[in-house]
């Protein structure tokens, strides 16, 4: 339990993400409000065919309705990158509030949960180019882990250190495949790239993690990029 209170634990119930996603779209709207540089759009809004008003405002409600029901998966893939469960939420709203604010560019519908994810995984992906002054000792102190608990999670941190040696898309492809449980079709979809170009990472991504976990096994530590 104490291993997934680390990182599974969600402090944000699905009502108060359901409130933000309502701020986030209120924001969304806020630059072209009372702008008189936009009066011309919002005309030109008004003229607009029926057809394109409804496409729009069914890509928007499509859009809200996959970040509500996948939440949890979103939330779970950012922890993985983010390690806390703060930036985890940045993380998913502002990946939900491009989201909402993109949806009128969503032509395919059919494919609007591939796009959503896509979305969030860039957004994890600039959270790792940020600088980060937390640890995973730091975790550890944070949630007063002792005995087996912390062999759990230390298990687990050898794990992430281990993932976080990998290239960007290996470490998604990785994630995407055994902790979200993904199809290879489907993560080709989401990175935009072919079957064979994924499978290549993830043989490639698993057989360093192995080599990785492996040696640090024999040496007894915990620290990798050293």
């Amino acid at each position: 339990r104490a291993r997934q209170g680390i990182f599974l634990k969600k402090n944000f119930s699905m009502k108060l993400f359901s409130h933000t996603l309502y701020l986030i779209f209120q924001r969304a709207e806020e630059p072209f409000r009372n702008n008189p540089r936009t009066a011309p759009l919002r005309k030109e809004g008004k003229a607009m065919s029926l057809f394109s008003q409804k496409r729009e405002n069914a890509n928007r409600e499509l859009v809200e309705q996959i970040l509500l029901e996948r939440y949890n998966q979103y939330y779970r893939l950012a922890y993985r990158y983010a390690h806390n469960e703060a930036d985890a939420f940045d993380i998913v709203q502002n990946g939900a509030y491009k989201a909402i604010r993109s949806s009128h560019t969503l032509k395919e519908p059919q494919y609007a949960q591939t796009w959503v994810y896509r979305i969030m995984l860039n957004e994890c992906f600039q959270h790792l180019k940020r600088p980060s002054d937390s640890s995973y000792e730091d975790m550890l102190d944070k949630y007063g882990l002792e005995g087996k608990a912390a062999e759990d999670c230390y298990a687990d941190v050898d794990l992430q250190n281990a993932l976080d040696t990998l290239t960007e898309k290996d470490r998604c492809v990785v994630i995407l495949k055994y902790f979200e449980d993904m199809k290879l079709s489907e993560i080709a979809d989401i990175l935009e790239e072919n079957v064979n170009t994924v499978k290549s990472r993830l043989y490639r991504g698993l057989r360093k993690l192995q080599g990785l976990l492996l040696d640090e096994a024999e040496k007894g530590g915990t620290a990798y990029g050293a």
